[in-house]
């Protein structure tokens, strides 16, 4: 049986890699054999199907998230790993984790004056604390 994975040039570099590839093929094979009705049944092979794409895709990329420095956030000021947020239109310097960028930058874009109000008012507790 030929593969999808052979028309596309992935690097089998670990046994891991090796065995994401495998089950992925057998997600793929019973997806293709399951009837067409059963939409529970498709659905829970699509979520595991792109469960493994997605270990697939860290496998490749492990050595680039393995040189990733920890990031203070300015906002929170926990770490976080990661490529960060741009934290505008918030003058802070650095980038922001992804829980301030969910909860505090989407909120500001959107023009949400009270949020913007209550981070201004934390950096500049942060400020007169350093």
């Amino acid at each position: 049986m030929s593969s999808d994975w052979e028309s596309e040039s992935i690097k089998v570099s670990s046994p891991r890699m090796k065995q994401l590839l495998q089950k992925f093929e057998s997600l793929q094979k019973h997806l293709s054999e399951s009837p067409k009705r059963d939409w529970d049944y498709i659905c829970h092979l699509t979520t595991k199907m792109n469960e493994v794409t997605a270990m697939i895709m860290y496998e490749e990329n492990h050595e680039k998230f393995q040189h990733m420095k920890e990031q203070t956030c300015p906002i929170c000021e926990k770490p976080f790993m990661g490529w960060g947020n741009n934290p505008a239109p918030i003058p802070v310097d650095g980038n922001v984790c992804d829980w301030c960028n969910e909860f505090i930058i989407f909120p500001v874009r959107m023009g949400h004056k009270k949020v913007e109000k209550y981070v201004m008012c934390i950096l500049a507790r942060n400020k007169s604390k350093k």
